[in-house]
C-alpha cells in the first residue's frame, strides 16, 4: 500500500466512518497532530474525531488534490456536512506503513 493510499484510509475510516478500530493499524504510537494552538496525542485526536462525528455525523470527504513526497503525503481536502463544506490541506509523514505526524489546516463549515 502506498503512503496516499494509507492517508486516504485513514480519512475515510476513521474520520468519515468513526471506525477507530482501524487506528492501531494506520497511526503509531507516539502520533503527533500539529493543528491550530496545540499539539495533540492519538487519544486527544480520537477525541477530536469524536467531537466532529458527533456535530458532523453525516460527513462526507472528497480528496481534491494529493502529492507524495518520501515520507510525507500533502493532501487538499473537502469535507461536506449537512449542506456546509470545509476546506483544508493535510500533511502527513507515514512512517513503517503508519501516519506519524500530521500538520493541519482548515476553515470552518459554511
Amino acid at each position: 500500500m502506498t503512503n496516499k493510499e494509507i492517508v486516504r484510509r485513514y480519512g475515510e475510516e476513521v474520520w468519515v466512518r468513526g471506525d477507530f478500530s482501524k487506528v492501531e493499524e494506520l497511526l503509531t504510537q507516539d502520533y503527533v497532530g500539529h493543528s491550530g494552538l496545540k499539539d495533540r496525542s492519538r487519544e486527544e485526536l480520537l477525541t477530536d474525531v469524536d467531537f466532529y462525528r458527533a456535530h458532523h455525523p453525516n460527513m462526507h470527504l472528497d480528496v481534491l488534490e494529493q502529492f507524495e513526497a518520501g515520507e510525507k503525503v500533502v493532501s487538499r481536502l473537502r469535507v461536506y456536512s449537512a449542506g456546509k463544506v470545509a476546506h483544508g490541506i493535510n500533511i502527513s509523514r507515514v512512517v513503517d506503513g503508519r501516519i506519524a505526524e500530521e500538520w493541519a489546516v482548515w476553515t470552518e463549515f459554511e
